[in-house]
């Protein structure tokens, strides 16, 4: 009977523990949107004071953008409380990286060029309003090791992976996958500090914690693929993002 006590008062706990989780989500979420709403106002009511200055008008142009891809993410928290699953729609990751490249160019800023090659216009499934977060965590952690100048190249291919397959695929499963690898031309990262880079809250920065990229490889394992990373100190990285092809 003790057991039993123990188990039901521990399941309790993580009960509570659950209700109290999802009672600050659904507060945040409630907050975020009323910030967010507050942004896109202000972004319109400065558009339509713009007049005809096209660079004004095109920023909160993205700035309304930015902020309505903002929302129908927290939207889609909000809903998955309710039902949690999983969106799996396929899209062309031509199409997808087009749409974003603006948003990458405002991101890294002018002084930085955006490129991308696209030798493969495959689907994927998985939901792009996540996916569209875990590439940026990448352009993020490429803005971080790049200083005040430098390049971001998006190159998107087909790979096919071997059995006994060179760093930095030697855990990939052998098969056909799409490559989305995103390059840029920072600092680089250690090549013993790779793997801490993937798994923990690891940055080049000091008093910086990155939480990027460990999200970009539990967002791959989720959907049978892998981030795979190669890297050379003082010449850039490149985050390989594979998606395995059915």
């Amino acid at each position: 009977m003790q057991h039993n006590d123990s188990t039901i008062k521990l399941a309790f706990q993580q009960s509570q523990r659950m209700d109290a989780t999802d009672y600050i989500a659904r507060s945040l979420i409630h907050d975020l949107k009323n910030h967010l709403g507050g942004i896109s106002g202000a972004a319109e009511l400065l558009k339509f004071d713009a007049g005809d200055n096209p660079s004004i008008e095109e920023l909160c142009t993205l700035i309304m953008s930015a902020t309505d891809n903002a929302l129908e993410t927290i939207n889609g928290l909000s809903g998955y409380l309710h039902h949690p699953q999983v969106i799996s729609d396929p899209f062309s990751i031509k199409e997808f990286f087009e749409s974003q490249i603006p948003f990458y160019q405002a991101c890294l800023g002018k002084q930085f060029s955006v490129n991308l090659d696209c030798e493969t216009d495959k689907e994927i499934a998985c939901d792009p309003i996540i996916f569209a977060h875990r590439c940026m965590n990448v352009v993020l952690n490429a803005r971080e090791s790049m200083i005040d100048r430098g390049s971001l190249n998006i190159k998107i291919a087909n790979m096919d992976i071997a059995e006994g397959a060179r760093p930095p695929y030697q855990q990939v499963k052998p098969g056909n996958y799409t490559d989305i690898c995103i390059i840029d031309t920072g600092a680089g990262i250690p090549p013993d500090h790779l793997e801490e880079a993937i798994n923990s809250n690891y940055s080049t920065k000091e008093h910086h914690a990155g939480m990027g990229l460990p999200l970009v490889n539990e967002f791959m394992r989720q959907h049978a693929g892998y981030l795979c990373l190669e890297s050379t100190q003082d010449v850039g990285t490149k985050a390989h993002l594979l998606f395995p092809n059915s």
